[in-house]
């Protein structure tokens, strides 16, 4: 294995070693491991990248920086930094000078990868508050602020109380979309693999429409590598598909349940709404508002005391409408941005 010396910040050629400095890092920060480096940098054929990790006797960081045609952005990505604001800026700008001499001129981060995988900092305070949320030490945002980068791109999660007399029951639900000839399927491991193909190109239809940044679509077997772990996982009874005569899905809600963390100001059980996507075709027939209403019905049925609508763009129509509801807890995130 190959170390390149780079002002003390070195470039790193080996991912296991990359992933391991990553792993103590974690560990320092009281942190669990990530998924993220699951997925090396080198399978995902971007134009160009390179991984740096920098190291002092107390403190340690690392990052990835990483471009594609798709986007005239560069991108840096599976950060990880003891709280060292001076050893992050400068890992950081070594990190821009790489982009500058590749024509570069604006960064964005953190995305490992695509925004298919982690990407985004948590603004509140690192911690999860559901299973699923991003999470990062705080003082991340600090080095990053620290290194020149500026909010851009922000996410919200609304968390709102469950109300059993708004719910929409399985037969009313069923008895409404009957009339569209549509059909409603429980998501599990043993129905998934049917729909499975017709959900991946559902939900491309539905990501690309809300025009969050730097999306990019994958592959069939990325969506797989992706959602079948997730699926295997779910409880049975929270997911559901919704298919027309066809037998094709024309709409599709992900949601879990997870209790949350009493060190962000809430504690109880929550209903997480991860994905809600309905083919635009079918749009404007009240078919998101009635599986919002369905899963209120499952969220009260299992005597969960929340439900968390996660992760959404700050350009989605649907957060005015959440706005209106009084949400007890608004969490935010954001990518970061700089012109270098």
């Amino acid at each position: 294995m190959t170390k390149y010396q780079t002002n003390s910040v070195q470039l790193i050629h080996d991912w296991h070693e990359f992933s391991e400095i990553g792993r103590k890092i974690r560990e320092k920060n009281g942190l669990q491991d990530t998924v993220a480096d699951l997925n090396p940098v080198e399978s995902y054929n971007f134009t160009g990248h390179a991984c740096w990790t920098v190291e002092t006797k107390h403190h340690s960081a690392r990052v990835t920086a990483f471009y594609h045609p798709d986007f005239s952005d560069g991108f840096l990505g599976w950060f990880e930094a003891t709280d060292d604001p001076e050893l992050s800026v400068k890992l950081l700008s070594t990190a821009e000078g790489w982009f500058r001499e590749h024509g570069i001129n604006h960064i964005a981060g953190p995305v490992s990868g695509l925004t298919w995988d982690a990407y985004r900092f948590n603004l509140n305070d690192g911690l999860a508050l559901f299973h699923g949320e991003p999470a990062q030490p705080a003082f991340y945002v600090n080095h990053w602020k620290t290194a020149g980068f500026r909010e851009r791109h922000h996410y919200y999660s609304k968390v709102l109380p469950v109300k059993k007399d708004e719910g929409l029951t399985h037969s009313e639900l069923e008895s409404r979309i009957a009339g569209q000839r549509l059909k409603l399927i429980p998501v599990n491991a043993d129905t998934f693999p049917e729909y499975r193909f017709g959900v991946y190109e559902l939900l491309i239809r539905c990501f690309r429409s809300v025009a969050n940044p730097f999306f990019t679509e994958i592959s069939f077997e990325g969506f797989c590598s992706r959602y079948n772990p997730l699926i295997n996982k779910l409880p049975a009874g929270f997911s559901w598909l919704v298919v027309d005569e066809r037998n094709d899905p024309c709409a599709f809600m992900l949601n879990y349940p997870s209790p949350m963390n009493p060190a962000t100001g809430l504690s109880g059980n929550a209903l997480v709404h991860k994905s809600l996507g309905v083919d635009p075709d079918h749009q404007g027939a009240g078919l998101g508002s009635m599986l919002t209403r369905f899963a209120m019905h499952i969220a009260a049925s299992h005597n969960l005391k929340y439900q968390i609508h996660a992760l959404m763009y700050e350009e989605n129509p649907s957060l005015r409408l959440l706005n209106s509801h009084e949400p007890v807890l608004t969490r935010s995130y954001s990518l970061f941005e700089k012109t270098i």
